[in-house]
């Protein structure tokens, strides 16, 4: 048996089944084997894609050492004491190598992995927060400098709701012009990211659009508190101030 990745690999846009392998050097005296079937692709040991597996069966193989897997319902590491009674009752001689659970592989080939976008999570969190605060900062200081000037527009008649407005979207204005240059940027970097991503290009445009409306939200929510107190300012005392 074969999987898909090695189907694609040696006979591409044909029929494995009927096709004929051998291990070692073509003048090698190991048998031919022959595919009797295709199987789908199996991630293991390596987690960012799949590789040329072959499946044979346990008396064809030249070599000695086997792995086999045990599924059941139950906890698996309570069942080790049956698993090496079946193994020595057939051999008594037969060393076992270790018995793990597939969880635990998993677990150790995802380390890593899973580390490295730990941190970068981490990087992009306090990114987010940096980014908060400095909306929020500019748009405070917008605001207190720019309270003659709203005091004004609210005594010719604006709404606070106007003022509410009119506030919010010179935030998502400066944050718009962020977005942007940061939508750019992260298009040239995150080529430099793709041996970290799996089953997602470096460009797919459903995570670029999902982080981009979750960046204009936590701009939003920044540049509310702003845009309320402004729209809260009292027209005869910002004139009177100045």
């Amino acid at each position: 048996m074969v999987n898909e990745s090695t189907v694609k690999r040696y006979w591409p846009g044909q029929s494995a089944v009927g096709k004929r392998v051998k291990f070692g050097k073509p003048d090698s005296k190991n048998p031919w084997l022959t595919v009797v079937g295709v199987v789908k692709d199996v991630r293991y040991r390596e987690w960012e894609s799949a590789r040329v597996d072959l499946y044979i069966p346990f008396h064809q193989r030249a070599q000695h050492r086997s792995d086999f897997v045990v599924k059941t319902a139950m906890d698996p590491m309570s069942l080790v004491a049956a698993i090496r009674k079946e193994v020595y009752a057939l051999d008594k001689d037969q060393p076992i190598g270790s018995i793990t659970t597939v969880d635990s592989l998993v677990s150790r080939t995802l380390a890593r992995p899973r580390f490295n976008m730990l941190v970068f999570s981490l990087f992009a969190a306090v990114a987010v927060l940096l980014g908060v605060i400095g909306v929020y900062s500019v748009l405070a200081y917008s605001v207190a400098q720019r309270s003659h000037e709203i005091g004004i527009r609210m005594a010719l008649g604006s709404s606070p709701s106007g003022i509410l407005r009119l506030v919010l979207g010179e935030g998502l204005r400066l944050a718009g012009a962020g977005i942007l240059i940061g939508a750019l940027l992260a298009l040239a970097a995150t080529r430099l990211m793709s041996s970290l991503l799996f089953t997602v290009t470096a460009t797919d445009p459903l995570t670029f659009g999902t982080v981009m409306i979750g960046v204009v939200a936590v701009c939003l929510a920044a540049c509310f508190i702003p845009a309320f107190r402004a729209s809260g300012v009292d027209p005869m005392r910002a004139l009177q101030n100045d």
